[in-house]
């Protein structure tokens, strides 16, 4: 059974959305020496990458991203900045 990822993917959008959240988050965990970049950059990272191979979304696929990318910067945030 061959399964064409790429297809797939350009197929739909809530799956092309979601990889790009765990590739993110994978990125994210990767560690170079005391260096570690961390879950929200690494998933914006995974979308401009999957943007330049080539794959679009509908734009309403694309601001409830857009929606949980500022949810994601605003729950890091937001401890830091009540504390302060």
């Amino acid at each position: 059974m061959d399964i064409d990822l790429a297809a797939l993917l350009q197929a739909s959008d809530v799956m092309l959305l979601f990889t790009a959240l765990g590739g993110g988050l994978l990125i994210g965990k990767i560690r170079i020496g005391n260096f570690q970049l961390g879950s929200t950059p690494g998933v914006l990272i995974a979308a401009i990458l999957l943007g330049i191979w080539g794959f679009d979304m509908h734009a309403q696929t694309e601001n409830l991203g857009f929606m949980l990318f500022i949810f994601c910067v605003g729950i890091e945030a937001g401890p830091n900045f009540f504390s302060n």
